[in-house]
């Protein structure tokens, strides 16, 4: 094909599955086309992850997962399980997820927004690197059903003549074999095009690992690992000059004209000073509701000692940790208001550094900037009372901290900047001057024993009031951290065949191990009991922030009426299976109770007298109270849509 190279542009696509960023912007492809642009190249931005939960919101796919059966998988799931209700739930309230404008308005608040995630994580793909090309591999109903996606959302039809590099941006495991069916179909439809991937998905795979996906997959024309913007820069720049000599570009796997694949050494990656401003696309900023900007803080991490971390392994060739200035990045705060008019940033690093934190926070202020930011935060005593309440003078909205346990043994073992009593010290500081947490832990790091993981939630249980929300994650031993370079140090046996907890979002990367310190079944009650403690966080703060639910107790004949907005009810087999979908809850009455009020499930209105003239007074009573406690009645002041 004849092409004008002087026309040519790069595609920057961000592809499924990172459910977590629904309703939001990933900043990769923004700040490799800001890097691009300064150099005089023209990209444009596709995001694949947002268009395929619009894919997952269409009625033909709630339809599907309303019945318990998730559309292109031959799964049968019941009408019990979440995704089903979720499917339900949204077939009635789709509208909850949209402004009125039509704008996505997908992020976690005081609505059932999880309910799209809980759709969209029957798609995960938990795939080993030595099953990606066998026909008969699991995940097959999976990979066509994002094909179907692929081929529907109009991606495919946009690749003109004019396309020279389309750069496939990969920072989350899920992503990876959804990417890999994209790149398929990219090259079965432009073949003139050079496939690129790209982000810490790469840059932590294994060497021999990233050969044999190249080797399986003739669709990759080139990976680039660690540093992406010099790489991706340096190979349009062939693809323009009628050029492709990938090997000769630092940080770059590719197949070489001796049918290998080789890896060029890493070089030094971009002077964080001197980043150019990344390039939000106004069409992508367009469909969200609630834009939030990304503005990069450093690459690597202030502390960079946790030994479960592998994200500072991202950056080979460069300094571990590259820092921006204050006033650099107060500067492109400034420029990105005047730019596109939103005031709403969150500050992209592993863990803020107090002192940066410190330096952003007062030039905020001197500056009269009114803005709203959150970051990743470690516990750190730097972080005094001060300073936090300077952050939120500054506009810092929340926090999301990587506290993990409140076992002081256990973190010392890890690497971990604070111990238990620096853990409490700062959570007690935070709500004091009114700064919004969100806790990340996990229960079970290595070592830990069931009877430490029951103390490390007590005390964090005693301690909710100071925290917004909880996010419980199993451990995963990564074969690129420190855990993995040396598990024994740590308590954890290798083993051939997986026994611990859980399922990794990134198996290529995973350690298959054994921590004895816990059975299979304590790890799993722990999982559970952590669970069970993060939704009661969560219920208990919306009952507390919300007018919607009834709390009082009614008079004889004051009417009631069931919460059919937030109430998903069905019958299976003469038993009734209930979910709130606001406060998460499952629930559990008898089957008695649930006979006598199911002459009110569609909404119809009763009285207390009702229910005694059929179950009698006490009964009657017993089932008010459980109606109360689960928040099951609407309180008739209040409508749906101001909930």
């Amino acid at each position: 094909m004849n092409r004008d190279q002087d026309e040519l542009e790069t595609h920057l696509v961000f592809c499924p599955l990172v459910d977590t960023n629904f309703g939001s912007y990933f900043p990769s492809t923004a700040v490799l086309a800001g890097y691009l642009a300064h150099r005089g190249i023209r990209a444009t931005q596709h995001d694949l992850n947002e268009k395929f939960a619009e894919f997952l919101l269409e009625d033909e796919n709630l339809l599907k997962f309303a019945s318990g059966h998730p559309p292109g998988l031959t799964l049968d799931l019941g009408k019990a399980h979440l995704s089903a209700v979720a499917g339900r739930w949204l077939l009635r309230h789709k509208e909850v997820l949209f402004s009125p404008d039509g704008k996505h308005d997908f992020q976690p608040q005081a609505k059932p927004t999880y309910l799209l995630s809980t759709m969209a994580r029957e798609y995960l793909i938990d795939l080993d690197l030595s099953n990606m090309n066998d026909p008969n591999r699991a995940s097959i109903e999976k990979e066509n059903f994002y094909a179907e996606f692929f081929d529907r959302s109009g991606y495919l039809d946009s690749i003109t003549s004019h396309a020279g590099i389309i750069g496939l941006s990969v920072p989350m495991g899920p992503q990876l074999v959804p990417t890999i069916v994209l790149a398929r179909l990219i090259k079965a439809r432009a073949p003139f095009v050079k496939v690129v991937l790209g982000g810490p998905t790469l840059s932590l795979m294994d060497r021999r690992d990233l050969a044999s996906l190249i080797e399986e997959n003739p669709c990759l024309d080139a990976v680039v690992r660690f540093d992406g913007e010099f790489p991706l820069g340096n190979l349009c720049e062939q693809v323009s000059n009628g050029v492709w000599e990938p090997l000769t570009v630092t940080n770059v796997s590719a197949m070489s004209l001796k049918g290998r694949v080789e890896h060029v050494a890493p070089g030094p990656g971009q002077d964080m000073k001197a980043l150019p401003i990344p390039d939000y696309d106004p069409e992508i900023l367009d469909r969200l509701a609630k834009p939030e900007l990304g503005v990069l803080q450093a690459r690597g991490c202030y502390w960079g000692k946790c030994s479960y971390c592998d994200f500072i392994e991202l950056y080979d060739g460069s300094r571990k940790y590259r820092g921006r200035s204050g006033d650099v990045f107060v500067d492109e705060l400034e420029l990105l208001i005047e730019r596109h008019g939103i005031r709403k940033f969150a500050l992209i690093t592993e863990s803020i550094p107090p002192a940066f934190a410190r330096r952003i926070s007062t030039l905020i202020l001197e500056r009269g900037l009114k803005v709203k930011w959150d970051t990743f935060a470690m516990v750190d005593r730097k972080f005094d009372k001060e300073l936090l309440d300077l952050m939120v003078r500054a506009g810092c909205s929340t926090l999301f901290v990587g506290m993990e346990s409140m076992n002081t043994r256990v973190l010392k073992l890890v690497n971990k900047s604070a111990d238990r009593e620096e853990n409490i010290r700062f959570l007690l500081d935070a709500k004091e001057v009114g700064m919004n947490l969100r806790v990340n832990l996990i229960p079970d790091l290595p070592s830990t024993t069931y009877e430490e993981a029951l103390e490390s939630l007590k005390d964090v249980s005693n301690y909710k009031d100071c925290v917004e929300g909880f996010a419980i994650f199993p451990f995963e031993a990564t074969r690129s951290s420190a855990i993995g370079r040396s598990p024994e140090k740590f308590g954890l046996t290798i083993v051939g065949q997986a026994v611990s907890f859980g399922k990794a979002e990134y198996p290529l990367n995973h350690l298959t191990n054994e921590d004895r310190a816990m059975t299979l079944e304590q790890r799993k009650d722990i999982h559970r009991r952590f669970k069970d403690f993060a939704n009661s966080v969560v219920s208990e703060r919306l009952r507390s922030e919300s007018s919607h639910f009834r709390t009082s107790e009614p008079g004889e004949t004051e009417l009631l009426a069931l919460d059919t907005e937030y109430l998903d009810i069905v019958k299976i087999d003469d038993q009734y299976k209930c979910t709130n979908v606001l406060t998460r809850e499952i629930i559990r009455m008898p089957k008695w109770a649930w006979d006598s009020i199911d002459p009110f499930i569609d909404g119809s209105e009763f009285c207390l007298q009702d229910l005694e003239g059929t179950v009698g007074h006490e009964r009657a009573r017993e089932i008010l109270s459980s109606l109360l406690q689960y928040s099951m009645l609407a309180n008739p002041k209040n409508e749906f849509s101001n909930a």
